[in-house]
């Protein structure tokens, strides 16, 4: 991993584990801590203190190292060392959103004011943007990207899909973020829902489209 992305991994490997012990001593022994929000903003989970202080680094230890662990095995290895900038900073989109959520859930937890449904979905609408600015920068490979029959058997069609599906993924963040923080929840998600599921039909669509129509496509 190069420097500046893995300084800025780094940091969030410190932040959350900090948040943690802030909320070790924080919270009482017994505390009964919201772990989950329905869409009103009103609590329908609860967790054990030592449930909500580690469940979040725990699970984004884990989805890193899977990724970690997944281009060891990747068929088109090559193409991921090709890409490494963009799935750095991809990696560290992930580590930030959970360390964000992280300090989010503990804030609630230890009684302060915080409108948890809305970060939530800011934070979402963010990475979304982050990860959408990266996503055409990736070259065809098994483990990140959009993935279906036709792109993986043609560079053109990933290629032009990635570029699309990014720009997708930028526009459907940037209308959540402003939307949660601007409107309510519920307009919020309903553009989350209808960008993800919306824009990921129209790219598989497109994928064949391309795929179809590109000569190349049988040796690759």
């Amino acid at each position: 991993m190069n420097r500046k992305p893995l300084i800025v991994l780094l940091c969030f490997a410190l932040v959350m584990p900090a948040l943690s012990v802030w909320g070790w001593f924080t919270l009482p022994a017994d505390a009964r801590v919201p772990m989950h929000w329905n869409i009103h903003g009103e609590v329908d989970g609860w967790g054990s203190k030592n449930m909500a202080l580690g469940f979040t680094p725990l699970i984004t230890a884990f989805v890193i190292g899977v990724i970690l662990l997944a281009r060891k095995f990747d068929p088109r290895k090559e193409h991921l060392e090709q890409s490494e900038t963009a799935l750095q900073w991809i990696v560290i989109a992930i580590a930030g959103f959970m360390t964000f959520i992280h300090g989010v859930v503990l804030l609630a937890a230890t009684g302060h004011e915080v409108d948890v449904v809305a970060s939530v979905l800011t934070g979402i609408g963010l990475i979304f943007c982050l990860i959408g600015n990266f996503l055409g920068k990736i070259r065809s490979n098994f483990m990140a990207g959009v993935r279906t029959p036709w792109t993986l058997s043609s560079e053109k069609s990933w290629a032009k899909t990635n570029r699309l599906a990014g720009r997708v993924l930028v526009g459907t963040g940037l209308c959540t973020a402003l939307a949660a923080i601007f409107t309510t929840p519920l307009v919020a998600t309903t553009i989350l829902l209808t960008g993800v599921f919306g824009g990921l039909l129209g790219c598989v669509a497109y994928s064949y489209l391309v795929w179809k129509n590109d000569p190349e496509r049988s040796r690759n």
